[in-house]
């Protein structure tokens, strides 16, 4: 007796192509932590005091984590186009100055580098969401994304 495995889906995908309405919770999600992200940093910004994020190396290690989720939640590795391309080279670079942000919290680069990052991940954002509606607008809501 011989054991065969046979995969669920095709051998070209890794694995099943999210639904959409898995994408439009992970959207969701996503748009939720770039909030969450937004407001204390512009109260940090104009130097109130918040909760979780008192000075900026607080708020630097509060932005890494609060944008590196909504980069996670935002990540598809299903489009090779230009976008792809585009929101990977923007989140090395947010990922580079936020963690140079948080380094060099104690200097006058600090801050800088975290409007730097927090722009990027805003940035990331709305390409990605806009992505994202242009896909669901092409398939015409059905239940999978396909690019091209």
């Amino acid at each position: 007796m011989q054991l065969v495995i046979r995969p669920l889906w095709p051998r070209h995908h890794r694995y099943p192509r999210p639904a959409m309405a898995e994408r439009r919770t992970r959207d969701l999600v996503a748009t939720t932590l770039v909030g969450t992200l937004v407001v204390p940093y512009v109260a940090v910004v104009a130097g109130k005091e918040v909760l979780l994020a008192d000075d900026l190396r607080a708020m630097s290690a509060l932005a890494l984590m609060l944008g590196g989720s909504a980069l996670v939640m935002l990540a598809d590795d299903q489009y090779n186009g230009a976008i792809s391309w585009l929101t990977t080279l923007l989140s090395v670079a947010a990922t580079t100055s936020g963690l140079l942000a948080l380094a060099l919290a104690d200097t006058s680069a600090a801050e800088l580098l975290l409007t730097v990052f927090v722009g990027l991940v805003m940035t990331i954002w709305a390409v990605q969401l806009v992505e994202h509606r242009h896909l669901r607008a092409v398939s015409g809501g059905r239940g999978v994304l396909r690019s091209g």
